[in-house]
């Protein structure tokens, strides 16, 4: 398993979902230095200090939130692919906040993978439109999803957005030809 699952992983290789919701330590504490240093150089930087305490005193209360710890943990383990820990994890988020945009796009995705393309579809339909159009990975499986559960005029309207953004992709090209040909 890799190292970087751990509390606190916050790789920029990762999609925005499965980030960790936390800043990193050392982020904070590089920060603090830089405001430090830049205090003694330029005074007026003394009053950005109270700001920046302030801050970190809501990322502490920030941690301790249960909701946050549940998202962190479902993101872990949906890393880990140990899937039933996440959904157990996503089922509590769930009953202290229902519209967690990256729990519902975990959730999604878990039961993508699960094979259960309806309730994936379902979850992936009630996502923002700024969200949906901005993470190739999410409009694939949506569009997969409308596939498999015969919702072809969904299904088409991916793949052409798809092939809008990627028009030389062979697999999209097959998918909308495969979609129209059962159509007609």
């Amino acid at each position: 398993m890799n190292n970087m699952l751990f509390f606190g992983s916050n790789k920029t290789t990762l999609p925005f979902y499965l980030k960790c919701p936390f800043v990193e330590r050392r982020t904070i504490i590089v920060v603090g230095l830089m405001l430090a240093v830049l205090s003694m150089t330029y005074p007026y930087f003394l009053t950005l200090l109270p700001i920046y305490i302030g801050w970190i005193v809501y990322e502490i209360k920030r941690r301790k939130r249960r909701d946050m710890i549940l998202l962190n943990s479902a993101i872990t383990f949906f890393i880990a692919n140990k899937l039933v820990e996440c959904q157990e994890a996503l089922k509590e988020l769930f009953t202290l906040d229902n519209g967690n945009l990256k729990g519902r796009i975990i959730w999604a995705l878990l039961k993508y993978k699960e094979e259960n393309y309806k309730e994936a579809l379902e979850y992936l339909d009630g996502l923002p439109n700024k969200v949906f159009l901005s993470d190739i990975d999410i409009m694939l499986k949506y569009a997969d999803c409308a596939y498999k559960c015969a919702d072809n005029d969904k299904a088409i309207m991916a793949y052409e957005r798809l092939l809008k953004i990627y028009p030389g992709s062979e697999y999209v090209k097959e998918k909308l030809n495969s979609i129209k040909k059962l159509q007609s």
